[in-house]
């Protein structure tokens, strides 16, 4: 009966030293067990495809194959050990069978003999290199930001939901006159802006995060409480967590103050150039006492229509003078708001107590003023500017005579 029980305690045994094998090899993690000279006397295949060797094939071998001088001075020091009970958890780097470079998290539990001494160790190795590499390509990355953040001379920063600032470059700390970065941290842009600026940024970037719309080279007028007044161009972009919610936004500004001032000033020059232009293109000219004439060369448009009537009406009251001569010979033709124009300076003239003569009134003009109908009542026309001085001459000298 004995013998009976102890066959079933055996088979009993056996069946549980299968399924425990079983479930080793089937394990997704590293095992293997490592003598006290670090050979593998035993390992499961997903320890095999860890250390890029086929099935079967780490028997045998010792650990020091694959292992940097640094990764096995750190596996000495923990796997073997006088200390019973200790279990040790490290990282090593894997030169593997198959060429491939490999980051192990290792977890080892010391064996010792009936004497007390150090026999081997259980292994686990978990394949870590994908959050290594990540880890490392993300250092990496953070270095190069790091790097971008404190030499980039243009304005990056990144807002939390609230518009308040989180990360910042160098630069823009500089431009608010603040020691360092972390002086900027928490703040927003009403810390270091008046109203007129910080408002309307604040109010861009929310409706950024409401819509996801973001803005692009937007020109700013940025007005300093110490009264300066700067200029940049910005771009703003949401920002999403992993989930695609907004959660602030990324911006970038590029300082254009001295772009702007030269525009602005460019501006002015050019405006001054255009009003030198149009004096010079609409010249009142005094012929003698009391006689003016406006020789009109070129195109003739509304504007310069206009222009050319409050010139010469300002210099008839200076001038006093009695005699106007429009002379338009040097125009080809004109559009129906220009000849208008044209006969209403010439009757304004007569209303500042002026003769009005328009001269040069070729085929096409006089066309265009007889389909409009427009009534040329007392104002007095001739053919050329020539004919125009010699009636202001005759008309001079018979004034002459009878005074």
């Amino acid at each position: 009966m004995a013998e009976k029980n102890n066959i079933k305690e055996i088979e009993k045994l056996r069946r549980e030293n299968e399924e425990y094998k079983k479930l080793i090899e089937e394990m997704s993690e590293g095992f293997a067990y490592l003598e006290e000279d670090l050979t593998f006397s035993f390992s499961n295949p997903a320890c095999d495809s860890v250390f890029g060797v086929t099935e079967g094939k780490l028997m045998g071998r010792k650990l020091t194959d694959f292992l940097s001088p640094e990764s096995l001075k750190e596996a000495k020091k923990n796997i073997i050990t006088k200390e019973k009970g200790k279990k040790s958890v490290f990282e090593i780097e894997v030169n593997a069978g198959d060429g491939e470079r490999r980051y192990l998290l290792t977890r080892s539990n010391p064996r010792f003999d009936d004497k007390g001494r150090f026999a081997g160790s259980f292994v686990f190795f978990y394949n870590i290199t994908k959050r290594v590499k990540l880890e490392e390509e993300l250092i990496f990355e953070r270095g190069l930001l790091n790097s971008l953040l404190n030499t980039i001379p243009d304005h990056i920063y990144f807002k939390d939901e609230k518009s308040r600032f989180i990360k910042v470059s160098k630069s823009l700390a500089d431009w608010f006159n603040v020691k360092s970065v972390d002086g900027l941290m928490g703040k927003t842009d009403f810390d270091f802006f008046t109203e007129e600026h910080a408002r309307p940024a604040f109010e861009d970037e929310q409706k950024i995060m409401k819509t996801g719309n973001a803005i692009e080279g937007k020109v700013e007028k940025e007005t300093h409480p110490d009264g300066r007044v700067t200029w940049v161009s910005t771009t703003k972009v949401p920002r999403y967590d992993k989930k695609g919610n907004v959660i602030g936004i990324t911006g970038i500004s590029r300082d254009i103050t001295e772009k702007k001032l030269w525009e602005e000033e460019r501006e002015k020059k050019l405006e001054a150039q255009r009003e030198e232009l149009i004096e010079l293109s609409t010249p009142v000219i005094d012929v003698w006492e009391g006689v003016l004439t406006v020789p009109i060369l070129g195109s003739l448009d509304s504007e310069r229509a206009s222009r050319i009537s409050e010139s010469l009406l300002t210099q008839i009251v200076e001038e006093r003078a009695d005699v106007a001569i429009i002379d338009i010979s040097g125009i080809s033709a004109v559009d129906s708001a220009v000849a208008d124009r044209l006969i209403r300076t010439a009757k304004a003239v007569r209303l500042v107590g002026a003769m009005a003569i328009l001269t040069g009134v070729g085929v096409e003009i006089a066309q265009t003023i007889a389909d409009l109908g427009i009534d040329m009542g007392g104002l007095k026309t001739m053919a050329t500017l020539k004919d125009g001085l010699r009636y202001v001459i005759s008309r001079n000298n018979v004034k002459e005579k009878e005074d």
